[in-house]
């Protein structure tokens, strides 16, 4: 999964997690997460 949210973030997002969630490409989401899970690379 492929956020834009001023900057491009992406998720890894497990295919029975896709199903539960019901999400299909183009879609619109909200993304939730803690400060300390996030890993940056330049």
């Amino acid at each position: 999964m492929v956020l834009d949210a001023g900057i491009t973030m992406t998720a890894v997002v497990t295919g029975q997690a896709l199903e539960e969630l019901n999400l299909e490409p183009g879609q619109s989401v909200w993304a939730v997460f803690k400060t300390t899970a996030v890993h940056v690379f330049k």
